[in-house]
């Protein structure tokens, strides 16, 4: 097991809480119901994935694939320095297959990290 990528996921599960968190605040702050965020972890034909989820109000299907799409690019400039820097770190230290994925739908916002089996 690489010790050194290990200790880089809760790093990586804390910036996307923080970014969900941070979206969902209005909402929080109002009390207008409780807030959930859910993490799972599994593996799938070889490859570490972590999964989080809130029970928020999502987002537009067109802004999720922009945001989905602009993850794709080498140089790309999402409007959330947060998620950049995650998907970077991600690509960085498992390489370019691997990544951020932003799924979304009503009531709920779904954000996937893959990375390489470290077992």
């Amino acid at each position: 097991m690489d010790n050194g990528k290990l200790s880089i996921i809760p790093n990586l599960i804390n910036m996307v809480v923080t970014y969900m968190v941070e979206k969902g605040k209005a909402r929080i702050d109002r009390h207008e119901s409780r807030s959930c965020i859910s993490i799972r972890a599994y593996i799938l034909g070889g490859d570490l994935f972590i999964e989080i989820r809130d029970n928020g109000v999502g987002m537009p299907k067109m802004k999720m694939d922009m945001l989905n799409d602009e993850l794709q690019k080498e140089n790309y400039m999402i409007g959330s320095i947060g998620l950049r820097n995650v998907n970077e770190r991600i690509k960085l230290n498992f390489g370019t297959q691997y990544g951020l994925r932003i799924e979304t739908e009503e009531g709920k916002l779904y954000l996937a990290i893959q990375t390489e089996n470290l077992a």
